[in-house]
């Protein structure tokens, strides 16, 4: 269950979020506000199943709020916080859909109670939901799994045989295709892994299904199928006006977002030609990739983005590598916040930002991972690999930043005081010194750090003037000419203690650094002792 905190109180608000997130209940806390104005404006981009608000607040109060909740978002349920002189207007929320009121000051026990018994009665609803679906889906899954397929070898075919045929085989399978021209709205579900853990496979395929059916209802029966992707297409035809169309998807999401407590985004593509709308498909496919840079679900049109050139990435990559070895916590997350604000107006093409998402995959996790060590074991609670995979899948570079930031957010709470001890340069160099008599590699270094052996190479070197490769080896030649001038040990057996199994490379590497031979350099040094 999905909740929002209403209250103007900032102290107030803060607590309640903090009691809620203690609590080991199935709910999650997706935002908040200081009154009913700018609660109202949050709902219009974000899913929300259950409203908590003070009644007292400027602007817009809690009543105001509820009502207004109660015309727009009627699934939506609520729960009055109140104060005793509040509670003939807690009665009145009764008649609101609010299921409940709480009176101040919130005690944490009468808290976790209520919420218990709403998120059961909020399972129970979801349950029916479910099971009508079940009893509804039983009757028409045949027809609907046949012209999926059909659909979705059309949209991915690269040569199409005649048109003709393929508009009277359509038309067998009660498919509406004719030679008109085309727009493919492509929708995703967002939040894809809280829908995971929400539903098991059987029950998701209903709920994908009954997606669809909205779907096409509302396109006026176009034809709707998933792709291999999950993504939803519909082939539109109606609505040639960009605004009738963008109105139309703002109806889809918003009905979708009531029924199924869920949220979509959506990529829209130009017209073509029956002949070309796998161009089309393509084309919004691209489009929501777009949907990386915003902080909600979204609609984005082709040809909004299709002019965006920007292939830049170096200045969205370094930024990022540098925060490894940065000291203060405050600057870090300062610079983490600064880079996306700067991501979300650089326009980066789509290939720039495909490139980008792959990159970060690599980038995001070993940010994580260097942050979460620093914490040792402070932060046990935490289930480090579930991070990961919200860091590298989450639908947007905001919520995959989350991670990170709530990792600093602990270091800086911590008797270390914003103060991150151990960079990254001086991680290697330690391990280095601890590990040069063993046959230790760049990727065996890299895989200690948890980073990659590219990014930790490029990191290293920017850090000391130096690559880990030359400081390795200068590591090992100072202990090399230890040995040689202070022990009898043949060459080959000081090649081993240092790391080298060869003992010819070593009298090698050892003249190149030092411009003498290990054998020239011991009896130099000797001749220097006597």
């Amino acid at each position: 269950m999905r909740i929002m905190v209403v209250e103007d109180e900032v102290l107030l608000r803060q607590g309640l979020i903090n009691m809620i997130n203690r609590m080991n209940l199935p709910c999650t806390i997706v935002a908040s506000a200081a009154d009913g104005e700018e609660a109202l404006k949050q709902l219009s981009c974000i899913s929300v199943d259950l409203i908590m608000t003070d009644i007292r607040m400027p602007k817009k109060d809690g009543m105001q709020l509820l009502g207004d909740v109660f015309r727009q978002y009627p699934k939506i349920w609520s729960i009055v916080i109140s104060g005793y002189d509040d509670f003939v207007f807690a009665k009145q929320a009764m008649k609101l859909n609010c299921k409940d009121y709480i009176l101040k000051p919130v005690i944490y026990s009468e808290l976790f109670e209520l919420l218990e018994q709403v998120c059961k009665e909020f399972e129970r609803e979801q349950e029916m939901t479910l099971e009508a679906i079940r009893q509804r889906g039983v009757l028409n899954q045949s027809q609907y799994f046949l012209q999926n397929e059909f659909l979705k070898k059309f949209i991915h075919a690269s040569k199409l045989p005649f048109l003709n045929a393929v508009i009277e085989e359509a038309k067998q399978l009660g498919i509406r295709l004719g030679e008109a021209e085309y727009a493919a709205v492509v929708m995703q579900f967002d939040d894809k892994r809280r829908l995971a853990e929400r539903y098991e496979n059987y029950d998701w395929m209903l709920m994908k299904y009954a997606v669809h059916n909205v779907v096409k209802e509302m396109t006026s029966y176009s034809p709707c199928f998933y792709d291999g992707q999950e993504l939803l297409v519909a082939l539109v035809d109606e609505w040639k006006d960009p605004h009738l169309l963008l109105q139309k998807c703002l109806e889809m999401q918003s009905k979708i977002t009531e029924l199924f407590k869920m949220n979509v985004s959506v990529g829209i593509s130009n017209h073509y030609e029956l002949k070309g709308i796998s161009l089309g498909y393509k084309e919004a496919k691209r489009a929501l990739k777009y949907r990386l840079v915003s902080d909600n679900s979204v609609i984005l049109f082709a040809e909004n983005v299709s002019d965006y050139t920007n292939n830049e990435l170096k200045l969205f990559i370094d930024p990022l590598m540098e925060l490894f070895d940065f000291e203060h916590v405050d600057l870090v997350q300062h610079r983490l916040k600064c880079w996306y604000e700067s991501l979300k107006k650089a326009e980066l093409s789509w290939e720039a930002m495909d490139t980008l998402e792959k990159e970060l995959k690599v980038i995001f996790p070993a940010l994580l991972r260097h942050f979460f060590n620093e914490l040792g074991d402070d932060y046990s609670n935490c289930n480090l690999g579930a991070e990961i995979d919200r860091v590298e899948s989450s639908d947007s570079f905001y919520t995959r930043m989350h991670p990170i930031l709530n990792v600093l957010k602990e270091i800086s709470s911590h008797h270390k005081k914003g103060k991150i001890e151990s960079c990254t340069s001086e991680q290697v160099m330690k391990y280095i010194r601890a590990h040069y008599a063993e046959n230790i590699t760049l990727t065996t270094i890299a895989e200690q750090i948890y980073m990659s052996p590219t990014y930790l190479s490029v990191l290293f070197k920017r850090k000391t003037g130096k690559s880990i490769i030359e400081f390795l080896t200068e590591i090992r030649m100072e202990e090399a000419k230890r040995l040689l001038s202070d022990t009898d040990y043949k060459t080959y057996r000081i090649a081993e203690m240092i790391g080298y199994n060869d003992a010819a490379y070593f009298s090698n590497v050892f003249k190149k650094y030092n411009a003498v031979s290990p054998q020239e350099f011991r009896n130099a040094s000797q001749q220097i002792k006597q």
